[in-house]
């Protein structure tokens, strides 16, 4: 049983708060899970965004912690340790947007373990406070897949690790675009591995300065605080 775990989350759930420190539990052999956090914000929008990408966290690690239980209920012999390790940077905070990004290393069987990510974007976009998609930081009406995806392309022409670019890959679906985070200096997309490469490849981080990102983009959004 995993007591310390869903001790630990009943206790965060209760007080509706988040651990202080670095949060990890393991049992040897079965799972290993650590969640790290930006510190804490004296700003209670940007604290809000930091709790909610706590309570994500810890609700993914327990699903990961309830699978390898009962995996290795199942398939004791051959069994290797499942692990899930949070990683967050608050790329951007200002008194219009805020941006998290989370880095998650996770090994639930295979040959081995993935790096994913997921973003929160948060900001004044067209009038109340509220989640930001890539779309809202264009004007209304613009074509900002094409837009955006031509500043990617321009940032990874030479990358020859991107062998799906330079295999000609110059689409990109709202999917593809949809994990990102504001940077003071524009836009950073993040694409797991396997998505613009082979898994030796890795994961690709492609910061796209504002002066890339396209005729439409809203400036303001990211250089004016």
């Amino acid at each position: 049983m995993m007591l310390s775990l869903i001790a630990t989350i009943a206790v965060a759930q209760a007080t509706n708060a988040r651990p202080v420190k670095p949060f990890t539990s393991r049992k040897p052999g079965v799972y290993r899970i650590s969640i790290s956090l930006p510190k804490p914000s004296g700003n209670v929008r940007q604290q809000k965004l930091i709790d909610d990408v706590w309570k994500w966290a810890w609700a993914e690690s327990i699903k990961v912690a309830n699978q390898a239980l009962q995996d290795k209920k199942r398939t004791p012999d051959g069994f290797n340790e499942y692990v899930f390790v949070v990683t967050t940077k608050r790329t951007f905070y200002s008194s219009r947007v805020n941006s998290i990004v989370v880095s998650l290393g996770t090994y639930t069987g295979g040959a081995h373990g993935l790096t994913m990510f997921r973003s929160w974007t948060r900001g004044f976009g067209s009038g109340n406070y509220a989640d930001l998609t890539l779309e809202d930081f264009y004007s209304r009406g613009a074509n900002y897949k094409q837009q955006a995806a031509y500043g990617i392309l321009d940032q990874l022409r030479y990358n020859d690790k991107a062998t799906e670019i330079q295999n000609g890959k110059r689409d990109f679906s709202t999917a593809d675009l949809s994990t990102f985070a504001v940077t003071p200096a524009g836009l950073e997309f993040y694409f797991a591995p396997y998505d613009l490469g082979p898994y030796s490849s890795g994961a690709f981080i492609v910061e796209v300065p504002v002066d890339k990102l396209g005729v439409d983009f809203r400036r303001n959004l990211v250089l004016s605080n």
